[in-house]
C-alpha cells in the first residue's frame, strides 16, 4: 500500500514536535501550565547548529498564552521553523462533551464538534503568528475521515497524525496496522487508502522494523498484536533475540543508533521522507514519562544531536513539513 510519488531523489528530514502543555495525559483539567515552552530554545539552538528547520505543531494553551507564543515567534521570525497544528480535544474551545479516555481522542466526537475545535485553534494560531498553518497533527494520533474532511474546509494540504504498525483502539483510537510507511495522498473519506490523486497528503512517523524481511515482520506484528497477553509475549521474545524489532524514529523511544538503523533501514527502502518527532513536555524533566531528570535530559539531546550529525553526514536536508508539502505540489505540478 503506499505508492511512492515523483519527488527529489535525495532523503527529506521532517523534525516534528508536539508543542504543548505540561500536563501529560491529563483531560479533566480547567487550566493548563505551558512552562517547557520556555525550554524550546535548547533544542532549537541544537537545530540551528545542523540546519535543521523543524515543525511545531502547537495546541491551544500555546498558542494562547502570550509567553509561549513569543518563544516561538522568536524562532518563526528568523524563519527557522514552521508552526502546524495540533489539537487536543480536552482543552480546545468548545468543550460541550464530557472529559474522558473516550473523548480526548478528536476522532470520537461529533462532526461539528471536530470542526469547531480544529478551526477555533486554526483562528488562534492565524492570529497569534500571522500565517495561516497549512500542516496538521492531531492529538492522541485521533484521525478519521471526519477529521479529514475538516482539514479540507479549512485550507489544509497536509496530515501527520498516522503511526504504521500501531492500534489505538484499547485507548478508543484509531487502527493503523495496516497504513503506509510511505508518504502517499489521500481522499478525505478514505484516509487510511492512498490514492494517487487523492486532496490531503499523509507524512506518517518513520516506524517500521530493523530486520530486512519487512513483509514478514508486517504479518508477525499485525497477528500477534491484536491476540491475548500470551502472545504479546511473544513479541517480547522476538524482540530481544533480536529477530523482531519495531523501532521508533524518535528520541523518546530509542537511542541514537537504533534511529539511525531504522533511518538506513527506511532510506535503503526507497523512503523520500523520514519523520522524527517528540513532544515539547520531554525538554522539562519530570513533565513527560521521556524525560524524569537532568540526565535523561541530556541523554536525550545528546540522542537527537547524534541522529543530526547523521543527517549532516549523509547530505539530508532537515526541512519543515510545510516544505515537504510543498515540494511535492511542485513536483507532480512539473511532472504533469
Amino acid at each position: 500500500m503506499g505508492k511512492k510519488m515523483a519527488v527529489s531523489p535525495k532523503t527529506k528530514v521532517l523534525i516534528t514536535i508536539d508543542t504543548e502543555e505540561d500536563e501529560w495525559g491529563e483531560y479533566t483539567k480547567q487550566k493548563y501550565n505551558v512552562e517547557n515552552i520556555s525550554r524550546l530554545p535548547l533544542v532549537q539552538d541544537l537545530f540551528d547548529r545542523y540546519n535543521a528547520r523543524p515543525t511545531y505543531f502547537v495546541d491551544w494553551p500555546v498558542a494562547t498564552n502570550h509567553k509561549a507564543v513569543e518563544v516561538l515567534k522568536s524562532i518563526l521570525d528568523k524563519n527557522h521553523c514552521a508552526i502546524g497544528t495540533h489539537c487536543h480535544s480536552w482543552n480546545t474551545p468548545p468543550q460541550n462533551v464530557p472529559a474522558t479516555e473516550f473523548t480526548s481522542m478528536l476522532s470520537n466526537l461529533p462532526y461539528q464538534e471536530i470542526y469547531r475545535k480544529i478551526a477555533n485553534l486554526h483562528r488562534a494560531i492565524t492570529d497569534a503568528f500571522g500565517k495561516k498553518p497549512t500542516v496538521f497533527r492531531s492529538g492522541r494520533y485521533g484521525f478519521n475521515s471526519d477529521v479529514a474532511c475538516c482539514l479540507m474546509e479549512l485550507g489544509y494540504v497536509a496530515d501527520s497524525s498516522m503511526t504504521p504498525f500501531w492500534d489505538w483502539r484499547k485507548f478508543s483510537g484509531p487502527d493503523f496496522r495496516h497504513i503506509s510507511t510511505y508518504h502517499y495522498r489521500f481522499h478525505k473519506e478514505s484516509p487510511f487508502k492512498a490514492i494517487e490523486n487523492g486532496p490531503l497528503l499523509e507524512f506518517p512517523l518513520s516506524i517500521g522494523f530493523l530486520q530486512k524481511i519487512n513483509s514478514l515482520h508486517k504479518v508477525i506484528r499485525r497477528t500477534l498484536s491484536v491476540t491475548p497477553f500470551s502472545r504479546i509475549k511473544i513479541i517480547g521474545l522476538l524482540e530481544k533475540l533480536s529477530i523482531h524489532n519495531l523501532a521508533w524514529l524518535s528520541p523518546e523511544k530509542s537511542d541514537g543508533p537504533t534511529m539511525i538503523r531504522l533511518a538506513n533501514r527506511f532510506v535503503k527502502l526507497k523512503h523520500s521522507f523520514l519523520v522524527l518527532d517528540f513532544h515539547s513536555t520531554s525538554l522539562l524533566p519530570g513533565k513527560s514519562p521521556y524525560v524524569r531528570n537532568s540526565n535523561d535530559l541530556k541523554k536525550f539531546l545528546r540522542n537527537i544531536e547524534h541522529f543530526l550529525m547523521y543527517t549532516q553526514i549523509n547530505g539530508y536536508e532537515c526541512i519543515t513539513l510545510e516544505n515537504a508539502a510543498e515540494s511535492i505540489i511542485q513536483d507532480e505540478m512539473s511532472n504533469a
